[in-house]
């Protein structure tokens, strides 16, 4: 099932494991919207899995160039990562 169908459900668990799914097979992967990007790392952070927040930020502002306001709002869930 994709992650959008799964989110959009409210399964946030299962969404979450299906993003740690496909981070584990394709480093590089992210899903096609920015706000579904943005829900996952706050899923993830959420969660207490920093590592898995962090994949999903890295790279975030060159595959969402165009969307302004998800770029801060990355910026900002990467800046609570750090703490």
């Amino acid at each position: 099932m994709a992650i959008l169908a799964v989110l959009a459900t409210r399964r946030t668990g299962d969404a979450l494991n299906i993003a740690r799914a496909r981070l584990q097979a394709d480093a590089a992967f992210k899903p096609i919207a920015s706000g579904d990007t943005i829900k996952l790392i706050e899923l993830a952070r959420d969660a207490g899995d920093g590592r898995t927040a962090r994949k999903l930020l890295a790279g975030f502002a060159e595959r969402y160039e165009e969307d302004e306001v998800a770029r801060r709002m990355a910026g900002h869930l990467g800046r609570q990562l750090e703490r």
